[in-house]
Formats: structure tokens, C-alpha cells, sequence
């Protein structure tokens, strides 16, 4: 027999640059989907209890509001041509006002009138003992259980101890509460309109709508607060003011008075010193006139009746705040927290991303053989079938006898399909020598093996099986271990070791026969196979790649090796180093067998529902 050279289509796996080059097509991503199906679905579910039992475990909130409408007003100064003066707020001025209300001092005024420091509820937090609580009382419910007098042991409950009423400790609880108020308030614009929204969330709705009410209230007062004291200063400094210019007014009217009192009204007469000395001669020409003194005086009379006025005027004015409430908040019906609806949609998004995150990274690092795509693809060899695990059997794999006792069912059909392939090889030459191997020796090559001789010996070619794996002989099991006649090993002795199958149209050569006499080595295998002539078809079971590669020596001399693949178990890496020796050995691979198939290909999937299609 003529040394075979190694076919071009399956020398080596193809480089990784090759196979990078492809897209990932939309089949390839409902495959993945398929694939996943079960660990993403299991994420899912997870991901809901999750959700669930953080709905169940969430004492639900209440937010109730209160709205505040800022109204522009004029100042003072400009009362008195409203039409020519644009009344409005820019942004800055609005986000002034939110800065306020969520001030710490508008939250002390709340916080102490309604005594919230000493709140034990208000200032509550959720931990893992209260959750283990509610999760208790709900399973209990649950169950119809009583509830138990005693508190378990996660139970833990601040205020059942003793209470600290030291400063330090005072401080703590007022900071502890002034932080809880500050992240239940929230205050925002209403649209873009002058209105602001105070919101509260809280445990008890009536306690949300009251520090609503009150946070409002307090921003009022803090405004009125504001406008008073601006008032009172304003008045004061007026009133200081109106007292000064009187004592102005009065001195003026004074030396006015002694003017005229004192001189003769003469243009350039000097006015007395505060010293009651008379002006002197030299002084003339550079006193105060009658009439200048009259003019200082009446000007001091008028500006303290002009400030008389003002402080009149601001005395009888009520100070108004610039806002006013427009809503009041009243107690809310339904909770706005936990969002039950939005946290299990939350966690099933979740459980998706996570649950599809997982099966990518497994694809990802997961080398084993799966698809007859990765087999073309990644290592260049032909699937010539998938056969499917078999449940009843602890192994996976279908008995020897498979075809005999079920030649209709889907492994069947299967088993037909790789004789057929091999067929079509056989076109091109002759392929009489078939040889069967696998990476180990628990992936099914031997069944495959019995099954190909029993197939083409029930299609009536006399067929013979050789068991050349020795190591972990199988076929042998089916034949009586009786010795064959020796002749001290030549000539043609070993044929008698020949034995049929019982049950099976086929013939077996045993392992110890082959063993015995070195059938198979290098040497002897041309002359071996040159003494099958009466056999139409030879299948050899090999050894597997794990007994080493020189157990694979043997497939040089013959037609064509199919390699056996257990699905999902097998490395490519593994078989890449197999289908490498091979090539070394200089031997025709014909293709591989995926066995213990437990998720069909998307060929396989089509070939069923054309069958369906036809059955109808």
C-alpha cells in the first residue's frame, strides 16, 4: 500500500489571525443564547429572589409635598414707578432660595420643634438584624406560625438600652438626626416656574407630611424673620439718623437766631464766635450771611422731615415674606418606596447581565469541543456526525449492539450518515483500511468502531474488526479468549485467531492475537493487511493519543482514520496534538465524530425539522 501524503485542507489548525478574522453572525449568537439558556434563566431566577427579598425585607416610605411659590417683589426705592421695572427671578436667584430651604438652619428649626432628636423611629436605620426581623415575621406569617415572645438573637435594638444624656452623646443623636433629615429632604424647581417642590420621605406618612408642612412653615418664618430684623435695623439706623440731623436742624436755627439778635443784618457782618466775642474789623468780608444761616437751617428742617417721613412710613409697614405656600402636604395613601415593580425588573436585568456575563467569560475560557463550526474552523477537520449521549447508560455512550437492536433510531440514522461520508471519500480511491482513534480512551472510539463494522456488515460487505488497543481493550470482551494456533509465529497462523462476533455479521481480530504476532507494528502492517484480501472492510480500533503516539504508527498504511471526540469534554488543544501525530505519521484523516452529543448543531436541528416536515 502506498504512503498517503496528508490532505491540504487539515494539515494544522489554522492560525489565530485567521480565525479572528470572522464575525460573529447572528446564528452564532442564537447558538450562544441556546447554549446559555439554562445558567442565564438560573441567574434570572436569582436575581428576582433577590429583588423579592429585598422588597419583602424594606419597610416601606412614604414622601409627601408641600409647594412654595417665590413672588418677586419690588424694593423700596423702586415703588414708585412699578411699570418701568421688570419683576423676575433669574436661575441663580431660584437656586438661592433651594440652597436655603436645604439649609441646616431651616432643619434646626424643624428638628426642634417637633422634637426629632428624641425620635427613636426617625432616626432608625435598615441593617442586616432588622431585615432578619421583617424576613422572620414574614416567613411566619407566611406559615401561620405565632409569633415568639422573645427576640432572636440578631435582634438588636439600640434603645433598649440604657440612655446616654451626656453632651457628647446629645450631640451625636442631633448630628445622627440632622443627617437623616438632610437625605429624606429633597427640594427642587417645579418646571421653570417660580414654585419649589419640599419633599419628605419617612416611615409614617402623617410624620412625612407633617415635617413637609413644617419645613415650609420654617423657610416662611425664617423669611419673615429675616424681613423684621432688616426692618428693626432699618428704623434704628433712621432713628439715629432723624436724632442727628435734629440737633442739626436746631443749631442751625439757633445761630440764625442770634444773628439777627446780635448785628444789623449788614451784607459781610461776622457771626459770632461760640465764644461771645464780637467779630473783629479784620474779620469782614469773610463771615456767613443772615441768609446763608436761614438756607442751612431750613435745608436741616426739610431733611429731617424727609427722614421723619421715612421712619413714619417703615414704622406702619408689615414685613411679608417673598413666598407663599400654595399646597399644603397631607398624608400620603400608597408608599413611593420600596418601587416593587422597578427592584424586580432591576433584578432581572441584573440576573441577565450577570447570568450572560458568566456564560461569555465560560465560553470565553472554555477550550473544549462543542460544534462541528469549531471543528472546521479552528481545527480544520470535517464533522462527519454527532452521536447523542445515551441516558440509560452510566457512561453516555451507545452499546456495541446499537445498530442491531435499534437500526431506525436517531443514532442510527447518524451511523448511516458517517458510512455515507466515508462513501463519498471513497470516490476520489478506494478506502478499505478505516482506522478509529480518539485523544482518550473513554470517548467512545471502540463503540464507534463495533458500530461502523456492524453497519457495513448489515449492509452485506464482509467485514473484520481489529482490536489494536491492546491497553484498554474492549472489542476483545466480545470473543472467547482462546489462544490461536501458533506455528511458532509464521506463516499465516494468526488468521486462525480470527473469531466471529456473536450476534453481529462481523468478524474480530482480538488485541492478544495482534499483540502476539506484532500485526501492527511499523514492519508487518503492509504484509498484515495484504492477508485481509477476503475482507471488504477493516476497521481498526486504535490505540488512543494518551497511550502515546507511536500506538498511531499503524495508520500510515491505512485508507483513512476517523478521530472520535467526546463533546464537550475534549480540549482543541488536545486534538489539535493529535491530529499533529497523525500528520507525522503521514496518515488520511477523514474527519471526526462528536459522541455523547447532549445539544445538537443547528445542521442537525434543520435535518430533524425537514424530517418532520416530510412526515407530514
Amino acid at each position: 500500500m502506498l504512503e498517503r501524503a496528508w490532505p491540504a485542507t487539515i494539515v494544522q489548525p489554522r492560525p489565530q489571525r485567521e480565525r479572528d478574522s470572522g464575525f460573529t453572525s447572528l446564528a452564532d449568537v442564537l447558538a450562544f443564547v441556546r447554549a446559555s439558556a439554562l445558567p442565564i434563566s438560573l441567574f434570572v431566577v436569582l436575581g428576582l429572589l433577590v429583588a423579592q427579598l429585598y422588597v419583602a425585607t424594606t419597610e416601606p416610605t412614604y414622601t409627601a409635598s408641600a409647594e412654595v411659590l417665590i413672588t418677586p417683589k419690588l424694593p423700596a426705592s423702586l415703588q414708585l414707578q412699578p411699570s418701568e421695572v421688570n419683576l423676575s427671578l433669574d436661575t441663580a436667584q431660584i437656586e438661592s432660595q433651594i440652597v436655603v430651604l436645604q439649609s441646616e438652619k431651616i432643619a434646626k428649626r424643624v428638628i426642634d420643634k417637633l422634637d426629632l432628636v428624641h425620635d427613636a423611629d426617625f432616626t432608625r436605620t435598615d441593617t442586616v438584624a432588622s431585615r432578619l426581623v421583617i424576613l422572620e415575621h414574614v416567613i411566619r406569617q407566611a406559615l401561620g406560625w405565632k409569633e415568639e415572645t422573645g427576640k432572636p438573637w440578631f435582634h438588636d435594638d439600640p434603645a433598649d438600652g440604657p440612655t446616654d444624656n451626656s453632651s457628647e452623646a446629645e450631640f451625636v443623636r442631633a448630628r445622627r438626626t440632622m443627617g437623616t433629615f438632610m437625605k429624606n429632604l429633597d427640594v427642587h424647581r417645579v418646571g421653570v416656574s417660580y414654585a419649589l417642590e419640599i419633599a419628605f420621605r419617612s416611615r409614617d406618612p402623617q410624620q412625612a407630611a407633617q415635617i413637609a408642612n413644617e419645613t415650609a412653615d420654617a423657610y416662611m418664618r425664617e423669611q419673615l424673620d429675616t424681613r423684621v430684623d432688616d426692618t428693626e435695623n432699618g428704623l434704628q439706623w433712621l432713628e439715629d439718623r432723624i436724632e442727628h440731623i435734629r440737633v442739626q436742624m436746631n443749631d442751625a436755627a439757633i445761630a440764625a437766631q442770634a444773628f439777627r439778635s446780635r448785628h444789623d443784618y449788614a451784607i459781610g457782618a461776622r457771626v459770632p464766635s461760640p465764644d461771645g466775642d464780637a467779630a473783629t474789623g479784620e474779620g469782614k468780608g469773610k463771615g456767613v450771611t443772615l441768609e446763608e444761616l436761614e438756607a442751612t437751617a431750613d435745608s436741616y428742617k426739610k431733611m429731617y422731615e424727609s427722614f421723619l417721613q421715612a421712619f413714619t412710613t417703615s414704622a406702619n409697614q408689615r414685613p411679608s415674606p417673598d413666598a407663599r405656600v400654595i399646597t399644603v402636604a397631607t398624608s400620603p395613601l400608597a408608599p413611593s418606596d420600596p418601587r416593587k415593580k422597578l427592584i424586580l425588573a432591576f433584578g432581572a436585568m441584573s440576573g441577565i447581565m450577570l447570568g450572560v456575563g458568566l456564560a461569555f467569560l465560560r465560553n470565553l475560557l472554555d477550550d473544549a469541543i462543542r460544534s462541528p463550526k469549531q471543528l472546521r474552523e479552528e481545527l480544520g477537520l470535517e464533522c462527519l456526525g454527532e452521536l447523542s449521549a445515551a441516558p440509560h447508560r452510566s457512561a453516555g455512550l451507545a452499546g456495541f449492539d446499537e445498530m442491531m437492536r435499534a437500526p431506525g433510531s436517531p443514532f442510527a440514522r447518524t451511523m448511516k450518515g458517517i458510512k455515507a461520508a466515508v462513501g463519498i471519500a471513497a470516490l476520489d480511491r478506494p478506502i478499505r483500511f478505516i482506522g478509529v482513534t480518539s485523544v482518550s480512551p473513554h470517548e467512545g472510539k471502540s463503540m464507534l468502531a463495533g458500530n461502523l463494522a456492524a453497519l457495513w456488515a448489515m449492509s452485506g460487505a464482509r467485514t473484520l474488526l481489529i482490536d489494536a488497543d491492546v491497553e484498554h481493550s474492549v472489542i476483545s470482551g466480545m470473543t472467547r479468549r482462546d489462544d490461536c494456533p501458533d506455528k511458532d509465529g509464521k506463516g499465516i497462523a494468526w488468521v486462525a485467531g480470527i473469531r466471529p462476533d456473536p450476534g453481529h455479521a462481523f468478524d474480530i481480530l482480538p488485541g492478544s492475537v495482534a499483540e502476539k504476532h506484532n500485526l501492527l507494528t511499523t514492519e508487518n502492517a503492509r504484509e498484515t493487511f495484504a492477508t485481509l484480501d477476503p475482507y471488504e472492510v477493516v476497521i481498526v480500533d486504535l490505540p488512543p493519543f494518551a497511550s502515546g503516539s507511536h500506538g498511531l504508527a499503524v495508520a500510515s498504511q491505512l485508507d483513512g482514520v476517523i478521530v472520535a471526540i467526546g463533546w464537550g469534554k475534549t480540549s482543541q488543544s488536545v486534538v489539535a496534538d493529535l491530529i499533529h501525530a497523525l500528520f507525522m505519521a503521514k496518515a488520511s484523516v477523514l474527519g471526526g465524530v462528536l459522541t455523547r452529543v447532549r445539544k445538537s448543531s443547528d445542521a442537525r436541528l434543520l435535518r430533524q425539522a425537514v424530517k418532520r416536515r416530510d412526515r407530514r
